[in-house]
């Protein structure tokens, strides 16, 4: 019992099955034998063939067990080129949303995450009877700008008052888009028309600060924006494009009389 004891407390050995063949053949001594660490116990007198058998038996459970342990040995490492793959795909497929989210040129969100953004929040809004406002821009005379300096500087330029539109986001549930073209949008969850227009009274002063020459402009020597703004709390009778409709409506206000300047609706 004692050298099994000790077999069994040590890390080298204790995987060694042991068998006891002893003359002692009452429970008690079998039960002593199992719980000092045994795997079989042989009562004399033994049978050579019989103990043969069971040590043969053991073997075998061993070469089993150390194929099994090579076996979950692979299949952890399987599992773990799995999770990788998996994970790098996930990553991917998020890297791909991303990409199907944003404009090409500017980084911003584009159309079509517009579209879904606006939605999401007007039916956020309505829910909770907040208003929602959305600021349409354009950048004024710039097919003129284009014509003057090259669709190259025109990207750039594009490019320019998409960062100072970005950098104006007051929330982080703020949405800047752009729209198409030269037009850009901002979208203002929980905003009413006199913070919408406060917002974009500081967009059009960061844009007349960065002062991007612009020749061809009928307003002034540098780009300039024209910006249509409404605030509304959306009714169950109208949709998201009504917000859209309202915002349009005011910009053609702005640039029907004179341009660089901003329109509430």
């Amino acid at each position: 019992y004692q050298v099994c004891q000790t077999l069994k407390a040590n890390p080298h050995y204790q995987g060694i099955p042991v068998i006891f063949i002893s003359a002692a053949d009452q429970l008690f001594n079998k039960v002593q034998a199992f719980q000092a660490g045994a795997v079989d116990y042989i009562t004399k007198p033994f049978h050579l063939e019989e103990v043969l058998i069971r040590v043969e038996n053991q073997l075998n459970q061993k070469r089993l067990y150390r194929e099994l342990e090579k076996q979950n040995i692979l299949l952890k490492a399987e599992i773990t080129e799995r999770r990788k793959a998996e994970e790098a795909l996930t990553q991917a497929n998020h890297r791909l949303e991303e990409l199907a989210a944003k404009d090409g040129l500017t980084g911003l969100a584009n159309r079509r995450h517009l579209d879904r953004y606006l939605t999401l929040q007007w039916r956020s809004a309505l829910l909770n009877r907040q208003s929602l406002a959305l600021i349409l821009i354009d950048v004024d005379f710039f097919k003129a700008y284009n014509d003057a300096y090259g669709h190259l500087l025109g990207d750039d330029c594009l490019k320019q008052v998409a960062t100072i539109l970005q950098s104006m986001s007051r929330k982080q549930s703020d949405l800047v888009a752009r729209y198409g073209g030269e037009e850009f949008v901002v979208v203002l969850p929980n905003t009413t028309v006199e913070e919408a227009k406060q917002l974009a009274q500081r967009i059009q002063t960061a844009i007349a600060e960065q002062k991007i020459p612009h020749r061809q402009s009928k307003v002034a020597s540098h780009i300039t924006l024209s910006m249509g703004l409404t605030s509304l709390v959306p009714e169950e009778t109208k949709t998201a494009a009504t917000l859209i409709q309202t915002a349009d409506l005011a910009l053609y206000q702005a640039k029907t009389r004179g341009r660089n300047r901003i329109i509430c609706h």
